[in-house]
């Protein structure tokens, strides 16, 4: 009954993007802040090319990203932060150029549309890379699960 409960609230899109937040976000960040920014984008464009397309305007890969985020909060197995998430969604553009420009007054910030939304982007897949999937992982990572359930069953023959 959980993996069909399971699979009713995981969409394709939430799926996709939770395998990536917790496995290919952040990894391998060098170069300039322009220069990451850059190679995330695209990378987040590979994981969500098969369902929408890959050459995604960052408008429209901020509004997919929102909508599996919400599917996210609206899901308490996941435990995300509920507190401030709103308040914290609106405030990451200022947050994330404040910490990487070090602490900089709000009224001398400049920031570019695309640093606006992938701030957005950034702030929501770090959410998704810190809920718990534990719950539902046979779900987002299929490929993992019969290798699982035949070491468990390896182990009872053992004992």
């Amino acid at each position: 009954m959980e993996n069909e409960n399971a699979s009713i609230v995981i969409d394709d899109t939430l799926k996709a993007l939770l395998r990536f937040s917790k496995r290919e976000f952040l990894k391998d960040c060098i170069g300039t802040r322009e220069e990451q920014i850059k190679l995330e984008v695209d990378k987040i464009r590979q994981a969500l090319g098969p369902l929408y397309h890959y050459e995604m305007k960052i408008i429209d890969i901020v509004r997919v990203v929102l909508g599996a985020y919400t599917r996210m909060l609206e899901e308490p197995r996941f435990q995300a932060n509920k507190s401030d998430n709103q308040f914290d969604l609106l405030f990451a553009p200022i947050e994330q150029t404040r910490l990487y420009n070090g602490l900089v007054p709000i009224d001398n910030l400049h920031m570019s549309m695309y640093d606006i939304a992938y701030s957005y982007i950034k702030h929501m897949l770090l959410e998704m890379m810190l809920s718990n999937v534990g719950w539902c992982r046979h779900v987002i990572w299929p490929e993992e699960a019969p290798v699982q359930l035949a070491q468990g069953k390896l182990d009872d023959h053992q004992s």
